[in-house]
């Protein structure tokens, strides 16, 4: 920046060109004469101008409230007018003399120098302000509106511009006033950009169809204007965090402003439609809205994620914060927020009386919300579904909402159990049919809030549907199949159907602990769990006793299936053991027993292998594994009891001895060495 002092020394006293030394002192006088009237008596008239209006600007926005730089440079420069003035006076005075006295110039040039060395200490104030100056016409260039569209992107422009150099050396002492100008100037600015783009949108007539077209030139201006209208923003952004004295950090665009200028045709046009008596208002064709919702998306997304989204990501590149930005997303936010949860709103009290209507509803909007995060990867937040919502989310914005949703939907999973309980082949199969049902319903709950609504809404779901659905099932399983065998206390090789029956119960039943443990593992039931666990350590303070259980949120249910379990493996163990005690008796008790005849008949081993092949066959290998071990735990007890009960021989124990290896033989298909695994306390008896 060119000073009057600086001037003085660089461009005439310091000018290689003026030789001092030299005879030629008409070139000398010509230079400096030319110098004084062309160059520094306008420079000095621009300056005192500056002044006075860099003064004018400080008294406005200060008045008797300036810090104390501002007025030492208020009154500091009150002097340096009056010594412009006298320069000023001294320059043309100076300028008459050279002509009239070359003999006398060094003497003349001797009285400039005091004044010369007094005007480079005013330097530094004069630098001043002239920011204060840029300060004043950073504020003047918002007065934009009703100029020519092209005159308003040059204002625009230049404030960018000039925004970016004060804001890395603004005045100091003019911080507070900095940045109220430029906030006011911000919102001015917007306004007037954001009404151009509105006039643009409406020219090519979009949002008002499903077809519209953009040329060339206007996609170049659409461009311009919104990579104009986010630097403002950002500009506003960083601004706001200075004069907070936040730290700038990565940061996401609030930029419902702009978008709001792209969707509120097409809200218009769908709120005309879907209110009112239209034809196409219909609370029981949900949808029908959800459909044009959809589709005034398909047909109006490609401007933006295409044309301006560039624009605002370069943008962006400009700022000094790491300024995350995401139109197409945040047009489908605005358009689910104003055209569905619109419409849901006013069709609720509809909604809420009929379960039928309210699940239909929720499918249409779930099916909607898969489509946007597929083909347009929406990316709704779960633990923030009021910033950034699914359709779905609706349903979430109030407690009574919520508690009726998941009331409709268990009104749902009651009627289905009780239709796949009533189906002819629901205990078919080695896991009953029935099972998978039940199982494949609980995966459509699931799906209801999987990756959409937060733990604590999901819990809902869990405790509200799913718990109870597998309870109901357990007791359909305990009734149906379970219970039947009842009445049979030995022999289950006589009452085969039952024991099926209560083996197909046991699958079921142990099909379905499996899942729930595997599901309780990943999420979102661990994330539910976790919830969980955190809320009841900050209720009660201290460790939930059940967050490490088997089953997590599930760990109720699987309790009760292992205690009703491990009760139907011992009762088939106990059962099959009696069988065996029973004929065991009979056979000892006979009257003789001769060296190296047969103890135990054909017969009597072939049906102890029966049972135990119906338990391999008919029951998960884990589960067979176990009653086989309360088998030969029974068939222990019973041989210890009846050899210390009766005073055997030696011939009866050495024979019994050779016997029980044919038992021992008939249980290797669960162990290669049943005798050492099985019965191994024998050997103390025998």
């Amino acid at each position: 920046m060119n000073t009057v002092s600086s001037y003085l020394d660089d461009e005439l006293l310091s000018d290689p060109s003026v030789d001092t030394t030299t005879e030629s002192k008409e070139s000398l006088v010509i230079a400096l004469e030319k110098g004084l009237r062309e160059k520094l008596k306008p420079l000095l008239t621009e300056k005192r101008k500056e002044l006075t209006d860099a003064r004018a600007f400080l008294q406005e926005q200060l008045g008797t409230q300036g810090v104390d730089k501002v007025k030492i440079a208020l009154n500091g420069s009150l002097e340096i007018l009056d010594r412009l003035s006298n320069l000023e006076e001294t320059t043309l005075a100076t300028s008459q003399k050279i002509s009239l006295n070359v003999d006398k110039l060094w003497p003349i040039l001797e009285e400039l120098k005091p004044m010369v060395k007094s005007l480079k200490k005013d330097t530094k104030v004069i630098a001043y302000l002239r920011k204060v100056l840029e300060v004043q016409k950073l504020d003047s260039l918002k007065e934009i509106e009703g100029l020519p569209r092209d005159q308003t992107l040059t204002n625009v422009a230049e404030f960018l511009k000039l925004y970016r150099s004060l804001n890395s050396s603004h005045p100091s002492g003019l911080e507070q006033i900095f940045r109220v100008k430029v906030n006011e100037s911000v919102a001015s600015l917007q306004k007037v950009l954001l009404s151009e783009t509105t006039s643009i949108l409406k020219h090519v007539k979009y949002g008002a169809g499903t077809e519209f077209s953009i040329q060339r030139e206007e996609i170049v201006l659409l461009k311009k204007l919104v990579e104009m209208i986010i630097s403002l923003h950002i500009i506003g952004m960083e601004n706001e965090m200075k004069k907070q004295e936040q730290i700038l950090v990565d940061v996401e665009i609030d930029c419902d402003g702009l978008i709001s200028v792209f969707v509120k045709p097409i809200i218009t046009r769908f709120r005309y439609h879907f209110s009112g008596k239209k034809k196409t208002n219909r609370v029981d064709k949900p949808q029908w809205f959800i459909q044009y919702f959809l589709e005034s998306i398909k047909a109006h997304i490609a401007p933006v994620s295409d044309c301006i989204q560039p624009s605002a990501l370069k943008a962006c590149g400009n700022s000094k914060m790491k300024v995350l930005v995401d139109l197409r997303s945040a047009m489908i936010r605005s358009l689910i927020q104003n055209c569905i949860h619109w419409r849901l709103e006013k069709s609720y009290a509809t909604l809420e009386n009929s379960h039928a209507l309210f699940c239909h509803t929720i499918d249409q909007l779930i099916a909607a919300d898969q489509e946007l995060e597929n083909v347009y990867e929406y990316a709704a937040y779960v633990n923030k579904p009021a910033v950034w919502p699914r359709l779905i989310s609706f349903f979430c914005t109030t407690d009574a909402r919520m508690k009726r949703w998941v009331e409709a939907d268990a009104s749902f999973a009651r009627r289905k159990v009780n239709e796949v309980l009533a189906e002819s082949g629901a205990w078919d199969g080695f896991i009953p049919e029935s099972c998978f049902d039940i199982v494949n319903l609980l995966k459509k709950v699931s799906a209801r809030f999987k990756d959409r609504l937060s733990p604590e809404f999901a819990f809902r779901f869990v405790t509200g549907i799913q718990l109870p659905v597998i309870e109901a099932y357990r007791i359909a399983v305990e009734q149906s199949l379970i219970n039947v065998a009842t009445h049979v206390r030995h022999d289950p090789m006589l009452h085969q159907q039952e024991i099926l029956r209560f083996c197909k119960g046991i699958n079921a039943l142990s099909h379905l602990r499996s899942v729930m443990v595997e599901w309780a593992q990943e999420s979102p039931f661990s994330l539910i769990q976790d919830w969980k666990a955190k809320s009841e350590r900050s209720i009660r303070s201290r460790l939930s006793a059940d967050i490490d259980e088997e089953g997590g949120v599930f760990s109720k249910e699987v309790d009760i299936i292992d205690t009703v379990v491990t009760t139907c493996i011992k009762r088939l163990g106990d059962m099959s053991a009696e069988m065996f005690r029973n004929g065991m008796q009979q056979i000892l008790t006979r009257a003789e027993v001769t060296e190296g005849s047969a103890l135990f008949p054909e017969s009597f081993l072939n049906e102890t292998a029966a049972t135990l092949e119906l338990y391999k066959n008919n029951l998960f290998p884990q589960v067979a594994d176990s009653i086989a071990k309360e088998f030969a735990n029974g068939i222990v007890k019973a041989v210890s009891d009846f050899a210390s009960t009766r005073k055997l021989s030696e011939k009866i124990i050495l024979i019994l001895r050779e016997e029980m290896h044919k038992v021992y033989n008939l249980f290797q298909p669960f162990s290669k060495s049943p005798e050492n695994r099985f019965f191994r306390e024998l050997r103390d008896v025998l």
